[in-house]
């Protein structure tokens, strides 16, 4: 029974990221991925209180820098571009290769930023997705068999040209989210924890 049950949530977890072109919010009780794209949709859109209530009830949010401030970090993901949102159980074992994929499918990004997110060959992809699985397990403090996902959003800030023969250089923001999630009763699911803004990539 536990075997199939944990098949079950995989096969789930492997349809996340389609489960986020859905406009309807989900019905209860809400599956971990469920909740992460409904997490992306809600930040992006500053949604603050059906963010909040995906989170139960002693949850924190954070920034990756120590002394970040969240409401600033919350503001600079409104109106962004969801790039991917992927849910897993930890170790979260293709993350990089995810993202890769997200950063490959948005072409209209500027060249240098989704050269940093395609790994060169084999090895670097092997290298990045065991760097990601150690990152989210330490970011979050999450064990094996805990509920993590990763939330991707470009926020396009082009500066608009001075003149009709300028054009407007492609400026932005990449920002990252990072949830772990706790089952508070049999296939419901809630945010403990959420960091979110630029933990390695700048502008």
């Amino acid at each position: 029974m536990m075997g199939a049950r944990i098949g079950f949530i995989l096969a789930v977890m492997f349809s996340a990221s389609s489960l986020c072109a859905q406009t309807t919010q989900p019905s209860s009780p809400l599956a971990w991925p469920a909740v992460v794209c409904s997490a992306a949709e809600a930040l992006v859109a500053d949604d603050v209180a059906t963010f909040r209530s995906l989170m139960n009830e002693k949850a924190s949010i954070r920034t990756f820098q120590k002394d970040g401030d969240v409401d600033v970090t919350c503001k600079a993901i409104q109106g962004a571009r969801i790039l991917g949102a992927h849910a897993y159980i930890n170790p979260p074992l293709v993350m990089a290769a995810d993202l890769a994929a997200d950063f490959k499918n948005a072409t209209d990004l500027p060249e240098e930023i989704r050269k940093r997110m395609l790994p060169v060959d084999d090895d670097d992809m092997k290298r990045a997705n065991a760097t990601a699985a150690q990152w989210v397990a330490s970011a979050l403090a999450a064990h094996p068999g805990e509920f993590v996902a990763v939330i991707v959003v470009w926020k396009d800030e082009s500066v608009q040209p001075v003149s009709l023969t300028d054009q407007a250089p492609s400026q932005g923001a990449v920002q990252f989210v990072l949830l772990k999630g706790e089952e508070i009763a049999p296939g419901d699911f809630r945010i403990s924890l959420a960091l979110m803004g630029k933990p390695f990539i700048s502008d």
